[in-house]
């Protein structure tokens, strides 16, 4: 009985490390701790980059990587004034995962960009275009939900991509 139970935890612990290499971390002091940590948040950012870019690459769309990692697309260019800093605008969006799986559908709320309404990434994403776009805006974990999610559909360290239309 202890085997097969140590068996099924390999086998579980091979499975959920999806067939990558998962590098093992030795530890003996704080210092190492906070190293590793860093060193583990870097790792996992680089990944998650590189989803990001192989999925922009795989769906052909021109999108502007901005300096905090967010990806904006713009496949239709609006003709009103530019969104910035405490504009209001009237937003309508469906937001998926990067598996391109519908989380939230045709969502419509009206926000004041910049004032901690929206998760930060979506924020800065908007201010790179104008009233009457319609984009795809790649919001990276770090920049959304983070590890908590939104505590309903969102699951943690979710890279988030908005498909936004702004009146």
């Amino acid at each position: 009985m202890n085997r097969l139970l140590a068996i099924s935890t390999i086998a579980f612990l091979f499975t959920a490390c999806g067939g990558r290499d998962v590098p093992v971390i030795e530890m003996d002091t704080k210092q190492d701790i906070g190293e590793n940590m860093i060193n583990a948040n870097r790792y996992m950012s680089k990944a998650e980059e590189t989803q990001i870019d192989e999925l922009v690459k795989r769906h052909r769309w021109d999108a502007r990587k901005l300096d905090n990692g967010v990806r904006v697309w713009e496949y239709q260019k609006g003709s009103g004034e530019n969104i910035s800093y405490e504009t209001v605008i009237k937003l309508r969006y469906t937001l998926s995962a990067i598996s391109l799986e519908t989380i939230y559908d045709n969502m419509e709320k009206e926000i004041t960009v910049g004032k901690n309404e929206i998760v930060p990434g979506l924020d800065t994403g908007l201010m790179e275009l104008q009233r009457g776009s319609k984009a795809k805006i790649i919001v990276p974990a770090y920049a959304g939900y983070g590890v908590a999610g939104d505590g309903d559909k969102v699951p943690q360290n979710a890279t988030l991509i908005f498909d936004v239309e702004i009146n």
